[in-house]
């Protein structure tokens, strides 16, 4: 496995200001969708609602799940499909 020396690295570069939060908030999003998964499943049976608030359920937790995926999606993305290309990377600082 060949390795790339430090000193060949380009420096003076940190993108950990522009996707700290975006990475940590994924994070935090994907925890709080475990909790949205485990309501639905208890509220999916023990509700006696009737359907159109049935279904509004449903709907909020199929788009939290678009959400959640769609973020990861962005993450795999940047962090990667395209590692180590700065080109991609400083655009999304800007």
């Amino acid at each position: 496995m060949s390795r790339i020396p430090v000193s060949s690295l380009p420096i003076g570069i940190d993108l950990s200001e522009a996707i700290d939060g975006f990475f940590y908030g994924n994070i935090i999003a994907a925890v709080l969708f475990g909790i949205t998964i485990v309501q639905a499943w208890i509220y999916a049976n023990s509700n006696t609602d009737k359907w159109p608030l049935r279904l509004l359920v449903a709907i909020l937790v199929l788009l939290d799940f678009a959400t959640t995926c769609l973020n990861a999606q962005i993450l795999h993305h940047y962090l990667v499909s395209n590692f180590g290309n700065l080109m991609i990377a400083t655009l999304v600082t800007k």
